[in-house]
């Protein structure tokens, strides 16, 4: 099979002749398996004439044997030529025409993307903000866990501490119920800057009991519904908007909130009951376990980050043509072809390209991901869907990692999903690795306090100072190479007084380190390095 290649940019120009004797095989064994099986009247099933069954398949099968192996010569050669494409292929608008019907060699003028070289910048700085859970946060935190582990007892009357169950039906014109709009909202009287109900509604519960009648109006005279998202459903909006609500208690209940002891903190932090730890030990394992969870959601931003920096620093573009001819060959509706954005499917294409390259790296240079990084980023993951399914009180525990762990391995449509998404925060992982990292201590409190007012920047690339260092060393050693390359003719003399010059200089002070001194106090700098 003769190829002939032409590139532009990151854009791979192919025209590849496809004889006969590529296809031949194929369409035979294809042809005998459809006499086989094709049923034709008059005929048994099996021994229908080959003309026959040419006459009416013939092109089909023709067609599909000649683009296997044209895909066949071109992964061939991509392989062999160590071309990483991030395109499938595309036919070009001055392909020659192909004529199906009859056996012949065929002509095919086709183009695809591929990636360009790329080399990782190992003098790239980054500066990651590491959270410690202080004490004002760690009491929030086993607040929290007691909110999780809490109880419920029923209670007679609203008191300031109920958690009051509310229902709201729907009614009709003649007063019927609604059933198909029936809400329920849960109101915790002692929580601050509740958003359940109107605050000016908050006191007229105080006093009643489960059953009681509160009010027949619309949803937004008793309901807060500042913020809430649109409800797409056209009869639920029109009800919610138009009808009134019968409102009404359906239970009420004290939350008991556990002491923190010995006994609790070993049943949150998954410790058998005949463990003896003492209160002490395990308030440190709870403050190290809010720690790990603290710098969980940092990573993710690390690596959001650090994917995005290395996309926009790379110096390679796809030209606009043939990104438009890239959309054009996608099959889409004619809503959703007028949504597309140019500049992030230009962006998602280059981002798809940088996974490639990084991969073949870790490939070559047969690279093993830390597995502890893998279990955050697996943990990470868990607890953003968790969270987004309503049920973020179960993210950071192991059966919520074990479960979503399963399921990418048993439901397709699910690793699907987040196949790509764990691929790149491993690749991630895998770069932050290599590259010289400084983590900087911050109190999570004062962390989340700041937050309030404006993002706080987690990670920034110290790029100037890299990039200078990286600017010096290449200076140094192309001195370095001038001079080894015109070396000077040194005469005995010269040597001598060199010798001589060497003898009359002062020794300098060693500067290794005696023994058993102590080494000097560094900065918390991580410098990554391959182990």
């Amino acid at each position: 099979m003769e190829i002939k290649t032409e590139q532009s940019s990151c854009v791979l120009t192919m025209e590849v002749c496809v004889a006969v004797s590529d296809y031949k095989a194929q369409y035979e064994k294809a042809l005998r398996d459809t006499i086989r099986g094709v049923t034709v009247k008059g005929f048994r099933k099996g021994k229908v004439p080959r003309k026959l069954v040419e006459s009416q398949y013939g092109m089909g099968i023709r067609v599909d044997a000649v683009s296997k192996a044209l895909d066949s010569a071109v992964g061939e050669y991509l392989q062999e030529n160590s071309i990483l494409s991030f395109t499938r292929l595309m036919a070009t608008e001055d392909t020659p025409a192909c004529d199906y019907s009859v056996e012949s060699d065929f002509t095919f003028k086709v183009e695809l993307g591929v990636a360009p070289s790329y080399s990782l910048d190992r003098d790239m700085a980054m500066e990651v903000v590491h959270l410690v859970p202080d004490d004002a946060y760690l009491e929030k935190y086993i607040d929290g866990m007691r909110e999780a582990n809490a109880t419920a007892e029923p209670v007679d009357e609203v008191g300031d501490d109920t958690l009051v169950v509310l229902e709201a039906m729907p009614l009709s014109v003649d007063g019927e119920d609604l059933p198909q709009g029936f809400v329920q909202r849960m109101l915790p009287m002692d929580a601050e800057n509740q958003r359940v109900v109107l605050p000016e509604r908050v006191a007229e519960l105080k006093g009643r009991k489960a059953g009681d009648e509160l009010a027949v109006c619309r949803f937004a005279e008793f309901f807060n519904v500042e913020g809430e998202p649109a409800i797409e459903d056209v009869e639920l909006r029109t009800i919610r908007e138009e009808r009134d609500y019968r409102v009404k208690i359906e239970r009420l209940e004290k939350r008991l909130l556990p002491e923190v002891d010995e006994a609790f903190l070993r049943r949150v932090l998954g410790k058998p009951e005949e463990d003896d730890s003492s209160l002490e030990v395990l308030m440190e394992e709870v403050r190290s376990t809010a720690e790990r969870q603290l710098n969980i959601d940092v990573r993710k931003v690390e690596d959001m980050k650090l994917n995005e920096h290395l996309v926009k620093s790379w110096d390679f573009d796809i030209p606009d043509d043939f990104l438009e001819r890239l959309v054009a060959n996608v099959e889409l509706s004619d809503e959703e072809r007028a949504e597309v954005d140019m500049e992030s499917e230009r962006y998602g294409l280059r981002q798809s390209c940088l996974e490639l390259r990084i991969h073949r790296e870790m490939e070559e240079q047969k690279v093993e991901v830390d597995p502890e990084a893998i279990n955050e980023v697996v943990e990470g993951m868990a607890t953003d869907y968790l969270q987004s399914m309503g049920l973020g009180q179960l993210a950071h525990s192991e059966e919520a990692r074990n479960w979503f762990r399963q399921r990418l391995m048993t439901d397709n449509e699910f690793n699907e999903q987040m196949r790509p998404m764990l691929n790149r925060r491993v690749i991630m992982r895998w770069v932050a690795s290599q590259l010289p990292v400084t983590h900087v201590d911050m109190d999570a409190s004062k962390f989340f306090e700041d937050s309030k007012d404006s993002a706080v920047e987690l990670v920034r690339f110290l790029e100037g100072k890299a990039k200078r260092g990286a600017k010096r060393a290449t200076a140094q050693k192309a001195e370095a190479d001038d001079k080894e390359a015109t070396p000077k003719k040194r005469t005995t003399r010269a040597k001598k007084s060199d010798e001589a010059t060497e003898e009359a200089k002062p020794k300098r002070k060693s500067t290794k380190k005696a023994e058993g001194e102590e080494p000097a106090p560094k900065k918390r700098t991580r410098k990554k390095a391959e182990e």
